[in-house]
């Protein structure tokens, strides 16, 4: 027998993790040791020891190579410290800003130009390529959704989200230019003008804002719309929540937006001097915010000095380019249709805006204020909407198949100071993240459970709860937003505690002095919300939202306004038919897509827009906001490509033949993969669909893009393929008919069995009652020879008067007893004549007796008197028998009573213990509920402390956080916390002597070895094997698919598994004092299941179809705790496990949570065990000074 021990003398803790870090998101460590309720992890940064809770680490690779992974399905650990690190490597080492995560692609923002990046050649070599044969890239994106939309018929819809300065407008645009490049050649001028709506929209639209050079302002839905052949046809632009407060006044730092710039800075003399510009401080609008301009690195002198302001300089930036982005934005406009006096109406009314803000008036100076910023904001935003009429205009489309839109929304945005603005856009922001997380995390797990795919369900945090808070009828901040402008006096405060009011003890909303930033603590209630959204907590101050959210102008304004001589203005002051709109109501109802869509997270990699920057704690926020770490998990086991079978089959259903044509949609895509040789690993087919793993429909993809004569020869072998499956199967079925002949003359057989056994027993039936008449009959004639005998004692005369019928009683007595053999006979009648028989030979015997009474008067008298004694004898018997019988049945009233009482008290037991199993099942239950609100809790607090760092940093001085109280450290689970146990009793008491959250792990087992305190021991065992069940499951839950796979064919005993005791069995937790400690037992069970299969619904039917054991599996119990463990396989092979060296590889579990004690036959005797250990080569053990086992 070979024999293998499985661990060393090392613990086997060593190995690579990361461990978070608040500067880089996660380092790299080793880990040291296993503490009460946390992992010990030695940095390799620092050198430094700390303790991190097992949940936040997470195992890396070993390599050092500094490889990277174009997709970050193909890492070796699914993990967010893997996710990162790949992500940072591309970034740093080799400039490469795009991952994908299965189809959907990470974008990190280089804040510099990439050269090559969007060329014309780069965008080739993305043409009608699969995502997986090129490098991640915005391209690929977009021929997927082009292809997608070829190949299914339906609209598409590509959604780029992320934060503000995470590069999402450049990524639309890099869209626009891939699509209107590619199909866009027979469209004409209709080309130009879709990739012409950027400069417009961004010079209108785009503003500067602390964290984002070019920001948008507003969200849009740009439509490019393709005609039946695929060819585009024209585009159509949709834009909601324009910020109107931007026009009139900024934050420190800021701009406004990029035209009025443009303008100032762009304008040649004559334009400058007609429209009466000056530079930036001159205006109201603008010099309340930053004055300064931006230029290219190529044009930064291209800003005559007299039009900067006093205080304002020219800033150079890989994007904004004030003079030059101005130039360009007049030829756009005039690439539109805009002739030239439409231009000049559109700049001077521009222009108009900066001086109006100038205007002063001295009576009811803030009144007139706010009428004359009213009015300023009311122009610009019907001009801007005027302007995307007219866009739309420009690009019309009559013969619209299908379309492909892409959704471009300001990012989600936190600040110091928090308004009506970032209400609305970080609203829009939860929505986006809710259709996220709806369409890839939930949506797609339904799927892949409705198709059977059997792909393990992956938690996510859903931010339903979030949106609810915003949208519930009656109690949501926008129906209660729009309840307080219906009343006559409406003020901010009544508004906002409303909705404190109308939300008490949501867990999404909070008052401002919860917040992490010491500016929002000093708020009062009525003053702001704050709300915790997907991405972290922002304090709102909602003074001013009643007059955001409210467009209407004064009527005088706007009848002035109607009045104006200048065509374009009184056009954009036309009376409308419908009323306008609130600012939050569009983003209620436009936030919807196609249902084809397509994932594009942004990223920002840092706060300060430098060029090549990666702070890995901020991408990291970003990423697990995005909630990245569980589409990475489910991407990853699952199968983001799929295609309906109907689709491929209508692929090929011309040149089907007749035979193959007739084929089921499903069958036929069967028989083509088995054609294909795809590896059956990286496809599953579902109910209706056929489901692919990440990166592998590119393969399936290419060959089906081959030539008709290709297409031909796949059919011929699809054709060979089934009809060699047809041949197997008919094979099978005369097999099988062969086998069910077999069964049909065995069953005959034993039917033919069955009919002899039952002709023998009807026989017996109708024979028995006449043999025993006959036997009757036989006995009653030997009577006949006494009634001789009785007449041989007669006198001659009595003699010759009986002979004659004693004679013929003879004869009769024997023609019954012929009557009797016969069968036929009637047995009633013979049962009759047999009685008579006995009646007619007892009077001829007592006349007999009678007549010798004379003759032998004294020998009849005693023979009378002996009669009489045995007469009274009979009834005696008779009597004791009666009363046995009554006696006896006493008796069984009596049993069958104490029976009852006995069943009705076991059943009033086991209801007690069902109804205390309840109990603790509910009790268990809350504290499982418990624990995942205070998960959700912490990680909500982690994520808040986070975005709060981050505005302290990036407000420079502004924002001051203060610092949070540190994490209780909770105390580590015992026995007593335990829901059955939460009662006490003296194991609570005598475990409160030691505290052992401090002890180390290798302490523990020390102790357990050497002490001589017994309750100590017992105390050092419970924390010990606590531990190290909360390793396993760290392991577990971090392995490798290669980990997987080979610990999914390894053999476990089925009594491991965790289950429920058998019903009747329940017993409440024992405290450990009343454990017998020193207890040794044995057990023996077949290795039966695959580890993998343990977590079966059935395992005995996982078993039986699994096969026969492959071995024993023998455990020796020390007490609660396995002491020796070995593994006997079927090949001979014996692995031997002794506790306190191979620990992370033996049963984890107590016994009593085990099936062992309970299971029938699987307790063995000590020495069966010692014969198989020591055959198996393990050495004796001996009892320590602390009086446990130890293996010589």
């Amino acid at each position: 027998m070979e024999v293998t021990r499985q661990g060393s003398e090392s613990i086997g803790f060593e190995r690579v993790v990361w461990v978070p870090d608040p500067a880089h998101g996660y380092v790299l460590g080793d880990i040291t040791d296993i503490r009460a309720n946390a992992l010990s992890v030695k940095r390799r940064v620092d050198g430094k020891e700390v303790d991190v809770k097992a949940d936040d680490v997470f195992p890396a690779e070993e390599t050092t190579d500094g490889t990277t992974y174009d997709d970050n399905c193909a890492l070796m650990y699914l993990n967010e410290g893997s996710l990162l690190e790949n992500c940072r490597r591309r970034f740093a080492n080799d400039n490469q800003i795009y991952t994908y995560v299965a189809n959907m692609l990470i974008s990190i923002n280089p804040y510099a130009e990439v050269p090559g990046l969007y060329s014309t050649e780069t965008m080739a070599s993305y043409s009608g390529k699969s995502i997986g044969q090129q490098p991640p890239h915005v391209y690929a994106i977009a021929d997927k959704a082009f292809r997608d939309m070829r190949r299914q018929g339906r609209s598409q819809s590509i959604l780029v989200s992320g934060e503000s300065g995470a590069g999402k407008t450049e990524s639309q645009k890099a869209v626009l230019k891939y699509l209107c490049e590619n199909w866009g050649q027979t469209a004409g001028p209709i080309q130009q003008r879709l990739l012409e709506t950027n400069p417009i929209l961004e010079a209108f639209g785009n503003a500067k804002t602390s964290r984002n050079n070019n920001s948008s302002r507003f969200g849009k839905f740009v439509e490019i719309h393709f005609d039946n052949k695929n060819a585009v046809t024209g585009g159509h632009v949709s834009h909601y929540l324009l910020e109107k407060s931007r026009i009139v006044g900024q934050s420190d730092g800021e701009r406004n937006y990029h035209i009025f710039y443009q303008l100032i800075a762009g304008a040649d003399a004559d334009m400058y001097k007609l429209y009466s510009l000056a530079p930036p401080d001159r205006f109201h609008y603008l010099r309340r915010g930053s004055v300064d301009f931006f230029a290219r690195a190529d044009s930064e002198n291209a800003i005559s000095q007299d039009r900067l302001a006093a205080e304002g300089k020219t800033c150079i930036d890989p994007v904004v380019d004030d003079a030059g982005d101005f130039k360009r934005l007049l030829a756009c406009l005039e690439q539109c249709g805009l002739d030239e006096t439409t231009r000049k109406q559109l700049l001077s009314t521009v222009a108009g805006v900066l001086h109006l803000g100038n205007v002063e008036v001295p009576l009811k100076p803030a009144e007139a204020a706010a009428a004359r910023d009213a009015l300023a904001k009311a122009i610009y935003s019907r001009l801007f909407d005027w302007i995307v009429a007219t866009i739309n205009k420009s690009i019309p489309f009559t013969n619209s198949h299908n379309y492909i839109g892409v959704l471009d929304i300001a990012g989600f945005e936190y600040f110091t100071v928090n308004s009506f603005e970032q209400f609305c856009i970080n609203y829009c922001n939860e929505k986006l993240q809710h259709f996220f997380n709806e369409r890839i995390l939930k949506q797609e797990q339904e799927l892949y459970e409705a198709e059977g795919l059997g792909v393990a369900k992956i938690e996510y945090a859903d931010n339903q709860d979030c949106i609810e808070l915003f949208e519930k009828k009656g109690t949501g901040m926008l129906d209660l937003l729009d309840e307080e402008m219906r009343l006559p006096k409406p003020s901010a405060a009544n508004f906002t505690q409303g909705v404190h009011r109308a939300n008490q003890k949501h867990f999404r909303l909070d008052a401002p002095r919860k917040s992490m930033l010491k500016e929002h603590r000093g708020m009062r209630d009525e003053d702001g919300l704050l709300v915790r959204h997907f991405a972290g907590t922002v304090c709102y101050q909602t003074a001013g939202f009643l007059e955001k959210n409210n467009d209407a102008l004064h009527a005088s304004l706007e009848a002035i306004m109607e009045t104006s001589t200048m065509p374009l203005m009184k056009l954009l002051f036309e009376t409308s038919e419908a009323a306008a709109a609130a600012p939050s109501t569009p983003g209620r109802s436009r936030l919807v897509v196609p249902s084809g869509t397509h994932f594009v997270r942004c990223v920002k990699p840092n706060s300060s827009m430098s060029p090549w920057r990666f702070e890995g704690a901020a991408v990291l926020g970003q990423l697990r906001c995005a909630g990245m770490g569980s589409v990475l998990r489910l991407m990853h086991a699952g199968y983001p490509s799929r295609t309906g079978f109907k689709e491929l089959y209508d692929m090929y259903a011309s040149v089907l033949p007749p035979e193959l044509a007739r084929l089921d949609p499903r069958l036929f895509c069967k028989c083509l993969f088995r054609v294909l040789g795809l590896d059956t690993t990286d496809f599953k087919f579902g109910l209706t669909k056929v489901f692919f793993r990440p990166a592998k429909f590119a393969e399936f993809d290419q060959l089906l893009r081959q030539d008709p004569a290709a297409m031909a020869l796949l059919v011929a072998k699809v054709k060979q393929w089934l009809l060699n499956v047809r041949w197997r199967k008919a094979q099978y079925g005369v097999w099988s008919v062969i086998k069910l002949k077999n069964k049909i003359e065995y069953r005959a057989e034993r039917l033919r069995t069955i009919q002899r056994l039952v002709r023998g027993f009807l026989a017996r039936r109708r024979t028995l009652p006449h043999l025993a008449l006959f036997k009757k009959v036989e006995a009653l004639t030997r009577r006949g020879t006494e009634m001789q005998g009785i007449v041989e004692q007669l006198a001659p005369a009595s003699k010759d008067e009986w002979g004659p019928e004693v004679d013929g009683t003879q004869k009769a007595l024997v023609a019954l007893l012929g009557e009797c053999k016969d069968q036929e006979s009637d047995l009633a009648a013979n049962t009759d004549a047999y009685e008579e028989c006995v009646r007619r030979v007892d009077k001829i015997i007592a006349a007999l007796k009678g007549q010798m009474a004379t003759d032998e008067a004294e020998r009849l008298a005693a023979i009378e008197r002996q009669m009489q004694l045995e007469r009274e004898r009979e009834e005696a018997a008779h009597a004791e028998e009666l009363a046995a019988a009554q006696l006896r049945e006493e008796n069984e009233r009596k049993r069958r009573e104490l029976e009852e009482e006995r069943e009705r008290a076991e059943r009033v037991h086991l209801a007690r213990l069902e109804q205390q199993r309840e109990e603790l099942l509910a009790r268990a239950e809350q504290v499982r509920q418990d624990a995942m609100l205070a998960t959700r809790i912490a990680q909500q607090e982690q994520l808040d402390a986070q975005l709060a760092a981050r505005l302290a940093a990036e407000e420079r001085g502004q924002a001051t956080l203060v610092e949070p109280p540190p994490p209780a450290v909770a105390p580590p689970p015992t026995a007593s916390s335990s829901p059955v146990a939460a009662s006490g009793g003296p194991s609570a008491a005598k475990r409160a002597k030691y505290d052992l959250a401090t002890w180390k792990y290798a302490a523990l087992r020390e102790q357990i070895n050497t002490s001589d305190d017994a309750e100590l021991v017992m105390a050092c065992k419970e924390e010990f094997h606590r531990r190290l069940r909360t390793f396993s499951e760290w392991k577990t839950k971090n392995q490798t698919d290669k980990e997987k796979k080979t610990e999914a064919t390894r053999q476990v005993p089925l009594a491991l598994q965790k289950t429920e005791q058998p019903k009747g069995t329940l017993v409440a937790a024992q405290p450990i004092a009343n454990l017998v400690s020193t207890q040794q037992r044995y057990f023996k069970t077949p290795l039966e299941v695959p580890l993998a299969m343990m977590q079966s619904s059935n395992p005995t039917s996982v078993v039986r179809s699994f096969g026969p054991p492959k071995g024993m599996w023998y455990a020796h119990f020390n007490g609660q705790w396995v002491q020796r463990q070995i593994e006997v396989r079927n090949t001979g092979e014996a692995v031997l496990l002794i506790a306190g060296r191979d620990d992370l590889e033996m049963c984890p579990q107590r016994l009593d949570q085990t099936a062992l004690p309970w299971m029938k036959g699987a307790e063995i005797l000590e020495h069966d065990f010692e014969k198989v250990w020591a055959t198996c080569g393990g050495q004796p053990l001996v009892k320590s000074a602390g009086g446990s086992d130890n293996d010589e």
